[in-house]
């Protein structure tokens, strides 16, 4: 009976043994090893950065004025609507509400309406929870199918969820 008892012992033991070393095996594949890549890649990739050139004060300057120009001209709204009119259909276009959503990540409210809807920086929204309204958001950056928005009257105390319905006014 001793001998029996002591086998059982000796079995079980033998198996949290196992058990910790494969519990060990799985924690290095999965955690320490990407982590040992991760860091081999980005001391591999500062390696083969190039060295510095020298650079005159005037030049960066006059590339960053020249570089804002040139941003401006690409994002300017009737281009954008220009190309997003071939892009949507008609159903898209005549869409007159849609979704806000509260990015808490970033802290930026976003709508699923845009210039292809006719919105237009400063266009007012009206918020509803439900069928209940709850607030307006004034649109501060619109994009083809969505835009950034501000919410108007201290309706951000009300918008304690992460999806709401807007519709244009």
């Amino acid at each position: 009976m001793a001998t029996e008892n002591s086998k059982t012992i000796f079995l079980g033991v033998f198996l949290v043994l196992v058990a910790l070393v494969c519990a060990l095996t799985a924690f290095y594949y999965l955690e320490a090893r990407p982590e040992m890549v991760a860091n081999e890649q980005t001391e591999s990739d500062v390696a083969q950065l190039p060295a510095e050139k020298s650079v005159d004060q005037d030049s960066p300057a006059q590339t960053a004025k020249a570089s804002t120009n040139k941003s401006t001209e690409d994002i300017s709204l009737k281009n954008l609507v220009d190309k997003a009119e071939t892009v949507y259909g008609d159903e898209e276009k005549q869409r007159k509400d849609g979704f806000l959503w509260f990015d808490r990540g970033s802290s930026k409210l976003v709508v699923t309406l845009g210039a292809v809807n006719g919105l237009t920086p400063g266009s007012s929204l009206a918020v509803y929870d439900g069928n209940k309204r709850i607030g307006k958001v004034k649109v501060d950056v619109p994009f083809d199918v969505i835009s950034y928005v501000q919410p108007l009257d201290g309706s951000a105390d009300r918008l304690t969820g992460d999806y709401y319905r807007v519709v244009m006014e």
